[in-house]
């Protein structure tokens, strides 16, 4: 109907105005930086270690310290490593090939949630776009973190996900933990420990 045509034509029109710069991000990246089929982020190597020996052994591993003698500390359960076998280690792909891809489209994807954060925030697109992009040139450490897939940021695009609807119910926000905290147990704690204190004092408030 005219009604539902109308919000799915905003929808597309938000979305590519949320991607954007992710595109010109990637589009800098790979051709002022990256070499094709390049790979920056040498954890990818280290978290492929463990869907590897699943797959090979025919063995599950709970936490990745079970699956790889790499992992000296358990800062995650092996959630991150099943998405990333699935991409990579299950089909049979090119790992060096499919972490580029990887790369090249998650701060793409990444833009979306920031894109909506924003704009609830400052009412204007093109502001919002630049708040996303000055986000994913945000360097921590000497690596522009944010832009790779890793456990840490794979919880904190979770996070934005949820952090945009404000009010949840103890439902959602048990769920919202259930989620975090396996993705990685210290980012994913201080987030859901925050969705909580939120959502304690938007209840007091009112």
């Amino acid at each position: 109907d005219e009604k539902s045509g109308d919000r799915s034509e905003k929808t597309i029109k938000n979305i590519s105005a949320a991607i954007l710069p992710g595109i010109l991000f990637t589009l800098f990246a790979s051709i002022s930086i990256r070499q094709t089929d390049s790979v920056v982020a040498l954890d990818y190597l280290q978290h492929l270690t463990v869907p590897n020996r699943m797959f090979f052994n025919d063995v599950i591993c709970f936490l990745p310290g079970q699956c790889s003698n790499l992992f000296l500390q358990h800062g995650y359960t092996t959630f991150y490593h099943i998405i990333l076998g699935h991409i990579i280690t299950f089909l049979g792909n090119d790992p060096i090939k499919s972490i580029y891809v990887i790369d090249v489209l998650y701060p793409v994807i990444a833009s979306i949630p920031l894109f909506y954060i924003f704009k609830d925030l400052t009412k204007s697109t093109i502001w919002s776009q630049l708040g996303v992009l000055l986000t994913l040139l945000v360097f921590v450490m000497g690596g522009y973190d944010f832009v790779f897939f890793l456990p840490q940021t794979f919880a904190l695009m979770f996070f934005l996900m949820i952090f945009r609807k404000q009010r949840l119910s103890k439902k959602q926000l048990l769920l919202a933990t259930l989620l975090l905290i396996p993705t990685h147990f210290i980012i994913g704690t201080y987030f859901s420990v925050f969705l909580w204190v939120r959502h304690i004092l938007l209840r007091n408030i009112d």
